[in-house]
C-alpha cells in the first residue's frame, strides 16, 4: 500500500512535469511571437525612411533639373529658345509643388513610425524582461520536479526490493 501511494505521488509529479515543460514552451512561443513583432515594426519603421530617401532623392533631382533649365535660361539669347525653356521651368516648379505633399506625408509617416517603433521597442524590453523571468521560474521548477522524481525512482526500487515480483 505504501509502495501504491508512493507511485501515485510519482504520477502526480509526472504530471507537473509535463505541465511545466508545456508553460515553458508556451513562454518560448510568447518570446517568439514578441520578437517577430518588434521585428515587423523595425522594418515598417525602414521601409518609412527609405520611403522618404526615395522621395528627397526624387526631389533633389527636381531641383537640380530646375538648376539645370535655369542656367540654359540664363544664357539664352534667343526669344525661340526662351518660351519652351520657360515652359518647361514652369512645368517643373509646378512638378515640385505637386509633389511637396507626398513628402511632408512621407516624413510625417516616417515619424509616426519611428515613435510607434520606440514605444514598441520599451514595451518588448519590458514583455522579454518578463518572460525571462518566468521562463527561469519554470526551469527551476522543472528541475526542481526532475530531482525529486530521481528520488522517487530511487525510493521506489528501495520500497520494491523487499517485495515479491508478482506483487509489482
Amino acid at each position: 500500500l505504501e509502495l501504491v501511494q508512493y507511485d501515485q505521488q510519482a504520477v502526480t509529479l509526472n504530471q507537473q512535469k509535463l505541465k511545466l515543460e508545456k508553460e515553458a514552451a508556451h513562454i518560448a512561443q510568447q518570446q517568439e511571437l514578441a520578437e517577430k513583432e518588434l521585428d515587423i515594426a523595425r522594418r515598417h519603421h525602414h521601409a518609412m525612411r527609405r520611403d522618404v530617401e526615395t522621395k528627397e532623392a526624387e526631389m533633389q533631382q527636381l531641383a537640380l533639373e530646375e538648376k539645370y533649365i535655369q542656367n540654359k535660361l540664363d544664357n539664352i539669347h534667343s526669344s525661340k529658345e526662351y518660351a519652351p525653356l520657360k515652359k518647361e521651368l514652369e512645368h517643373l516648379r509646378a512638378k515640385q509643388h505637386e509633389f511637396e505633399p507626398a513628402l511632408i506625408k512621407a516624413w510625417q509617416q516616417a515619424e509616426t513610425a519611428e515613435k510607434d517603433f520606440v514605444a514598441y521597442q520599451a514595451i518588448y524590453e519590458e514583455k522579454v524582461r518578463n518572460l525571462q523571468a518566468q521562463a527561469e521560474e519554470k526551469t527551476r521548477a522543472l528541475h526542481d520536479v526532475n530531482e525529486q522524481l530521481k528520488q522517487f525512482e530511487t525510493g521506489h526500487k528501495e520500497r520494491a526490493a523487499g517485495l515479491p515480483a508478482e506483487w509489482l
